[in-house]
Order: structure tokens, then sequence, then C-alpha cells
């Protein structure tokens, strides 16, 4: 078979990749917030924000083959665009902004998330690490002082919920897990490490 004719039989199996990506990286969202939901539930849904974020994003950089992923991802404006299109309609269920907030919300997502995945793949483009911690305190001030949180109270609550590295290991597998055999988060392991 050539090039050609395989190209053509995976574009056939696959003609829609970015449906594909956006759906597992909603599936992912979901389950980092079942995961901090059921586990690590602060009762504060900024801190339980920050929880799923680093979740998320941790995941997304877990090893080599996600670092790859998520570079392919984040290099396609047409992906990192649906997937954004995504996070702000999760933000709105998330936060229930009232209707002064929707706006501001919508926004602040487009351009925090558009900024999130540029500095991704700036990184990973120069196979540099960073912080998920660092980038989702960061990225979560916006957020919050949009929303009417002041900026001071968020560094202090944010700094005290820094998921350990075991944690974000322990996570990562169960994760892993439950993309591929569908592992219910209440009947797993928890992961309760906090920095």
């Amino acid at each position: 078979m050539s090039s050609d004719n395989k190209q053509t039989t995976v574009q056939c199996y696959f003609p829609q990749k970015d449906m594909f990506v956006v759906e597992f990286l909603i599936k992912l969202t979901s389950l980092a917030e079942q995961y901090v939901l059921i586990h690590l539930n602060s009762g504060n849904k900024i801190i339980n924000m920050y929880l799923i974020s680093q979740i998320y994003f941790s995941f997304l950089l877990a090893n080599d083959n996600m670092k790859a992923l998520t570079l392919e991802i984040v290099s396609s404006r047409i992906i990192t665009g649906k997937v954004i299109k995504a996070n702000v309609a999760w933000n709105m269920v998330y936060f229930h902004p009232d209707e002064n907030h929707k706006q501001a919300v919508s926004d602040i997502t487009i351009m925090n998330m558009g900024g999130i995945y540029e500095f991704v793949y700036q990184y990973l483009n120069e196979s540099k690490n960073f912080s998920v911690a660092w980038l989702m305190e960061k990225t979560l001030s916006n957020l919050m002082v949009a929303i009417g949180y002041e900026k001071n109270e968020l560094s202090k609550l944010l700094s005290e919920n820094v998921l350990s590295k075991q944690s974000i290991e322990e996570i990562n597998t169960w994760l892993m897990q439950a993309l591929l055999f569908e592992v219910n988060p209440a009947t797993s392991g928890s992961a309760n490490n906090v920095e």
C-alpha cells in the first residue's frame, strides 16, 4: 500500500481528528473534576478549580508521549479554538456567573486559555519545563478577580493547595486507567497530598 493510500485510509477513519481531541480533553476535564469532588473537595470552587487545572495540565505533560500529543494539540489553531470554546462552556456551568459577569468570564477564559495554550506550545517546542501550579495560579488570578475575589486572598488560598508530585503521579495513573477502562472515581483510591 502506498503512502498516499495510507493517508487516505487514515483520513477515512479519522476525518475529524480535532473532534476526537476535543472530546478527549472534555473527558479529561470531567474526570479531573470528578476526582477532585470525590477525593480532594475543599468546599471552595476556586480551590477545586485550581486542583482540577493542576490535574488536567499535569496529565497533559506527564510523559514524553503526552507532551508530544499536547504539542500537536497546541500547535493547531483549529483544535485550540474548539477547546477554548469548550473551556468557556465549562466555566459557565462551573461558576454560574450572574448576567453582569458572564461576558467577563467568557472573555477572560478566552484570553487565559489562549495564553496558556501558547505558553505551553512555546515551552514544549523549546523542550523547556515549567511549574503547572505556577501557571494555573497566574491564570486563575485573572479570572477570580473578574468575578470579585481579592488577588491577595486568592494567592494565599492557592499557595496552600499545590498538589504534591506524588499526588500528581497517583492521579495521572488513575486518569490513564479511567480514560482507558472507564474507572469510577468513587471506587478508586485517592491522592490527598498537597504540598
